[in-house]
């Protein structure tokens, strides 16, 4: 496949819906494929994980799984499930008034998000008693660290996000 082919495939909506409209649905279709390729991904990951460490150290691995759950639930769907709808429609009134929208919201996320894991970092061990009853307190102590190192690792990637523009 060729480049010019690719940009006919490109091209084609927009000559069935309309440049505006097309532009929405090639967006609309590539976080449909990131989405999908990132489910793909990662039970590609836990597969690995389960087939490299099952044997071997069972109980670590439960504590890697559970050390991922808040901050999972914390950065995970806040964007796509609210925020694209209604920048869309914010879009269609007028488009200097969507892309001030989109960084109001963009800049309230990152401070939402952002205060969320320090209060997760300051609280992690408490939090990780809470959430997992049957763990040892060797666990429960793993697992606050391993969530401390995640968050470090999302408030990074936020921060860079953010500053990238």
């Amino acid at each position: 496949m060729t480049r010019n082919d690719i940009n006919k495939i490109l091209a084609y909506p927009s000559r069935l819906l309309g440049q505006r409209q097309a532009d929405i649905l090639v967006a609309a279709g590539l976080i449909m494929l990131s989405y999908g390729s990132s489910l793909l991904l990662g039970l590609v990951r836990q597969r690995l994980l389960g087939a490299t460490f099952y044997e071997c150290c069972a109980d670590d691995l439960d504590v890697y799984k559970a050390a991922f759950r808040l901050p999972d639930m914390l950065f995970q769907g806040t964007l796509s499930a609210a925020f694209i709808p209604m920048f869309s429609e914010s879009l269609e009134d007028k488009e200097s008034e969507g892309h001030l929208f989109a960084s109001s919201a963009l800049n309230g996320l990152f401070l939402l998000i952002l205060v969320g894991s320090v209060l997760i970092w300051l609280f992690s061990a408490p939090l990780a008693r809470l959430l997992t009853g049957g763990f040892s307190p060797q666990q429960v102590s793993l697992m606050s660290s391993l969530m401390n190192w995640i968050l470090l690792s999302q408030i990074f990637f936020l921060v860079s996000h953010w500053a990238s523009g």
